[in-house]
Formats: C-alpha cells, sequence, structure tokens
C-alpha cells in the first residue's frame, strides 16, 4: 500500500508538471503569435518575460506538487504503521496456485502482489468477502487484500500441523492439480513453479502414489493429484538448495518470454522485484518483495558517480542485481524504481515489457535505455546454503516461520540454575496432546490403548550445549526408564538435537529421520514388512537422533538401503558427528543398563537409532 501511495503521488506530480510544462509551451507559442503586431525587439523582450512567467509558474506547480507528495508519503507512512500495529485476527494459508493482493477490496483496485499456494499470511481485517492481510516486506510488515476463497483459515494446532507436515513444493513451470491421477481429469486448481501442498498419506503414513501421480492435499482440505515428475518433498529441497549465480538464472531463464505484470510474482505474470524475489526463492533464498528493498541487500559494488554512467564490465558478476531509478537532486531522495539480474559485464536478464535478456552496452539493438544507479552483490563468497544466513537483508527459505515450524525456544540456564527436576515428568495423554495424536500417530485398531500411554517431558541438548523441553509419546511400562535415561543424559550434555511428537511430522517416519528428530510411539509397521507391527507401534521403541545413525539394509540384488537416504553418509560409522551412537557410549550403556536392546548390532541390518524393550 505504501508502494501504490507513494508511486500514486509521484504521478500526480509528473502530471502537474508536465501540464505546466504544456502551460508553458502555450504561452511561448502566444507571445510568437503577438510578436507579429510588433517590433522584432518588443516580441523579444515579451517572449522572454513569457518564458520566465512560466517558468516561475513551473517551479510554484513543482514545489506544490512535492508537497503533495511529501504529505502522500507521510500518510503511507502512517498508514503502514497502523496496518503494523493492528491485531491480528488470526493466520491463513494460500489455497489458491497464484492469490493476486489488491490494495483495496475491490476488483478494480490495482494488483500489488501475488502469493503462491501455501504461504501462510495474517488477516487483520475484513469487509464483505475480501480479508485484509499482512506479511513482511523487509524489516516493516505490507498489507493487502485478498479474496477469502483464496485463504484456509487455521488456527494454531491446525497451523503447526500444517508447517511440520510433509508436504511437496512444485518445481515444474506450470502444470495442474488433477481431481484423479489423469492428465484427463478435471482439475483443482493450478499447480506452478513454487506452489506448496501437503502430501496425502495413507493409512500406515506413506506418501499416496498413483502411477506417475502424487497424492495431494490442499490447505482447504480438497485432495487431488500432481504429476510426479513435477514435485519434490519440500523440506529436502529446502535443505539442499545450491543458491549459485548459475542456478538463479537458470530459475529466471525459466520465465523468458512472460509477460510484464506490475505486482506479479509468478509464472502468470512477474513484475521486474517479483522475478528476482521467485529466482532466489526457488533457490531456497528469501529477498524482499520490492525493487527498492532489494537494492538494500547484499553489500553495494558499484555506485554511478553520474547520471549516464556504466559499470566496467569486469566489474560486474554473475547474480549481481542492477537497480535503477531517479538518483538523488535537488533536495529529493533517491527512488528505485526498476531492479534487473545480472548475466555477468554489462548483459541483464530483466522483467521489463516481457521477461528479456538486454545490455546496457550502448548502440546495440538489444540495447536497454536507462542506466544502472548500483550494483549489489548478494551471492556470498563461500560456498553453501548456510552462508546465506550473513547476507544483509537475504533469509533462509528452511528457517522462515512462514513455511515451516518455528524451531524450539532453548531453555534459559537461569530458569535451570532453579533446578531440572521439575522438566522431568510423566502423564497421562491429555485431550490436548491426544488431539495432537488422533489419527495421526495412534489410529483406529492400534493395539495400545490411549490409557496405557504416556506424555514424558524431558530436557535434553544440542550440539551447542544449549537446553530444550523435549517431548516423547511412550508405554506406560518403560516411562520410568526413559525419564532416568534421559535425565542421565541431560545431566552429562549428551547432545540429542530434537525431540518432539512424530504427530509434528504428520506421523511420517521418513520426514522426522531427515529432521533428526528423536521419537517413540507411531502405530506403523516394520519398515519394508507391511504385516508386522513394529515395536514403535506399541511405544516400545525410540530411535535417538536418526539422521545420523541410519538403518542400513542391503537388498536382495546386493544393493544397499539406507533410512533416511539423507543420513548414507554416515552409514559409513568412523564418519564424525556429535549426534553419532557409538557402541559402549554413556548413551548406548544407559538403554542396556535399563534393559533394551540395541539395533545397532542386528546382523540383517543395523539400526543404528534404534532402541527397543
Amino acid at each position: 500500500m505504501k508502494r501504490i501511495l507513494a508511486g500514486a503521488a509521484a504521478v500526480l506530480a509528473a502530471v502537474v508538471m508536465a501540464l505546466a510544462a504544456v502551460a508553458a509551451v502555450g504561452s511561448v507559442v502566444s507571445c510568437g503569435r503577438r510578436a507579429a503586431g510588433t517590433t522584432q525587439e518588443q516580441a523579444r523582450q515579451e517572449a522572454k518575460l513569457e518564458r520566465q512567467a512560466a517558468k516561475q509558474a513551473a517551479r510554484k506547480v513543482e514545489k506544490a506538487a512535492k508537497q503533495a507528495g511529501r504529505k502522500a508519503e507521510k500518510a503511507a507512512s502512517q498508514a503502514g504503521t497502523a496496518a503494523e500495529e493492528a491485531e491480528v485476527l488470526g493466520r491463513a494459508v494460500v489455497t489458491l496456485s497464484v492469490c493476486h493482493v489488491q490494495t483495496a477490496p475491490d476488483y478494480e483496485s490495482a494488483l500489488d502482489n501475488q502469493f503462491l499456494m501455501g504461504r501462510v499470511v495474517e488477516m487483520i481485517g475484513r469487509e464483505g468477502y475480501w480479508v485484509q492481510v499482512r506479511y513482511p516486506e523487509g524489516e516493516s510488515m505490507a498489507t493487502g487484500w485478498v479474496n477469502e476463497l483464496a485463504l484456509a483459515p487455521m488456527e494454531e494446532p491446525a497451523l503447526d500441523a500444517w508447517l511440520s507436515s510433509p508436504r511437496y513444493i512444485c518445481t515444474a513451470v506450470f502444470s495442474h492439480v488433477y481431481r484423479q491421477p489423469s492428465a484427463q481429469s478435471d482439475y483443482l486448481v493450478g499447480w506452478v513453479l513454487g506452489d506448496i501442498a501437503r502430501q496425502t498419506l495413507d493409512d500406515r503414513g506413506r506418501p499416496v502414489r498413483a502411477g506417475r501421480f502424487l497424492g495431494v492435499t490442499l490447505p482447504d482440505g480438497q485432495q487431488g493429484y500432481v504429476p510426479e515428475d513435477t514435485a519434490a518433498d519440500f523440506r529436502q529441497w529446502a535443505e539442499t538448495r545450491e543458491p549459485t549465480a548459475e542456478n538463479i538464472l537458470a530459475t529466471a531463464r525459466q520465465l523468458l518470454g512472460s509477460t510484464y505484470l506490475w505486482g506479479g510474482t509468478s509464472v502468470q505474470g512477474v513484475d521486474c522485484s517479483g522475478l528476482v524475489q521467485l529466482a532466489f526463492f526457488m533457490n531456497g533464498v528469501l529477498l524482499p518483495r520490492n525493487s527498492g528493498t532489494q537494492n538494500r541487500c547484499g553489500t553495494e559494488v558499484w555506485t554511478a558517480p553520474e547520471e549516464g554512467a556504466l559499470p566496467d564490465a569486469a566489474l560486474v558478476q554473475p547474480g549481481d542485481l542492477l537497480s535503477f531509478g531517479t538518483p538523488a537532486q535537488d533536495g529529493n531522495r533517491e527512488r528505485i524504481t526498476h531492479i534487473a539480474l545480472s548475466l555477468g559485464g554489462l548483459e541483464i536478464l530483466q522483467s521489463s515489457q516481457l521477461v528479456r535478456i538486454n545490455t546496457l552496452e550502448p548502440g546495440r539493438p538489444d540495447t536497454y535505455a536507462r542506466t544502472p544507479l548500483h550494483v549489489r552483490r548478494l551471492i556470498p563468497a563461500t560456498p553453501g546454503l548456510d552462508a546465506w544466513r550473513t547476507v544483509p537483508g537475504a533469509a533462509l527459505l528452511k528457517d522462515s516461520p512462514l513455511y515451516f515450524a518455528r524451531p524450539a525456544e532453548p531453555v534459559p540456564e537461569e530458569t535451570l540454575a532453579g533446578g531440572a527436576d521439575a522438566f522431568f515428568r510423566a502423564d497421562t495423554l491429555s485431550d490436548a496432546v491426544f488431539a495432537r495424536m488422533d489419527g495421526v500417530s495412534w489410529k483406529p485398531g492400534c493395539p495400545v490403548p490411549r490409557e496405557e500411554l504416556r506424555y514424558l517431558r524431558v530436557l535434553h541438548r544440542d550440539a551447542s550445549g544449549a537446553a530444550y523441553v523435549g517431548e516423547m509419546v511412550v508405554n506406560q511400562s518403560i516411562a520410568q526408564d526413559v525419564l532416568e535415561i534421559f535425565r542421565a543424559l541431560f545431566d552429562a550434555g549428551y547432545p540429542i538435537e530434537k525431540m518432539r511428537l512424530i504427530d509434528d511430522y504428520g506421523g511420517d517416519d521418513a520426514a522426522s529421520m531427515a529432521a533428526n528428530n528423536s521419537s517413540c510411539f507411531n502405530y506403523r509397521p516394520k519398515a519394508h514388512n507391511t504385516a508386522e507391527l513394529s515395536l514403535h507401534a506399541s511405544g516400545r521403541a525410540i530411535d535417538i537422533n536418526p539422521r545420523y545413525n541410519p538403518y542400513v539394509r542391503v537388498r536382495a540384488d546386493g544393493t544397499r538401503l539406507v533410512e533416511p537416504p539423507e543420513a548414507a553418509p554416515y552409514a559409513d560409522r568412523s564418519r564424525p558427528s556429535p549426534y553419532r551412537i557409538e557402541r559402549g557410549d554413556l548413551c548406548h550403556r544407559l538403554f542396556l543398563e535399563h534393559g533394551f536392546r540395541w539395533g545397532g548390532g542386528w546382523a540383517s541390518g543395523p539400526d543404528y537409532q534404534h532402541f527397543e524393550k
């Protein structure tokens, strides 16, 4: 909204100035006509006076326009502040493939932004069937209006379940969510680059697959199918991105030829900053929405010394951002109105009229007429996804609470100074806990009734030494053993990274293991044996730090299977990790002392994470 109001003020100022210029020209013309009836010298004097008067009038109009613009910017700032402070009515997940964000609750208002399916937004107002939403924009918040049918409102437990659930992200430019697993079927919604939907799981917690289609559940609960070659596991995908210049530009090139759309951020049409944002998003990096805020990301490598200057081609690297606009002058602030991606040197990839490639080199048919004000470098010198945490203005998708459940907050050490005993306890399942489990880890037919399960709260430390509150559901027969084991591990500082109910991962064992989550109860069969229940189904088996302690099995054809797949490097038990379980270490000894068996010694295939009793 702030962008629109400021833009409107600028347009108004430009129009008024143009009218003033026209008036000035008219005055000169009339002066010339009057000169026909006077001497040549008189005509020159009258023309000079007319020009001076026109200039003075134009300056007055320009001054008034600037004042109006400043008032509009102030009003926009005040409106933005009010929106930032507005009470949150609830949160919702976008359930349309591409959701249009309008500047007002009216389809005739301007398009200001787009959201892709699966994004979380705050709801702060309502007018008819329009919902006012709020979302981050750089270091502040932006607002807009969307149709209520574009959103799936969720209470906190449901939202946490969504953010923790196994999901797919669309990696194809364009497809559909079909009602049936067939391309000839009717479709529910579009399925475009960056859309996110929940994986539909069968009654054993496995992703539904039908031929070459994958089952998906939309945020509003509708179920359908997407082609398997259009989707990737969202969590794994987000954690394995490689945001190099080559990959970011390859994503942007997929949109070449797409139409320019003010406010667009999708393959259905993008503006300049929308193209940049989408290219980085599909490589695991979150950038602000607008060109002005994107121009504050990264570090400055070049600033135009004067209007019309060009950077040295050797200075500009692929993946740099080039920003364009109006330089600061006559007391006015610099205004960034356009942004482009560098292909290296003076070649740029941008959305201007359409997504296209241009050059800044003068005199060529594809020369872009404008010259940049700044060149900014975002791509860190150190390779790897985590290095992006040091890039000003950028954030990692895998860290975002808009897409993933918030990480647990560590327990302050001053809190622990009063004693840790209160944190270690076993209780029967409360209604709130059982509501999280019902239909997820606990299903009809479960051989263990609710009354025989216990909800444990314990403390554990991660590899950095930070303390966290963990939770686990176990069989009542082992509850006291498990409390004693985890208390001893905590006191010794033995590292356990995460300990959450597997229900936070949709009951999906693969997702829980990939997140290195230690867990116990989950009504499911043994791995690769659908006829026999695992001891996890009765709450008598515990997996510890599974991402670094895999289950390794050799198939009949001699090939090796490692679960979770992310743990494959740690099938080599000589590979160091603070979360690795070793024979004879404290974790191994404590479980054995309490009568558990360790899967790490199984001849049929070691399961290094697994303890059972």
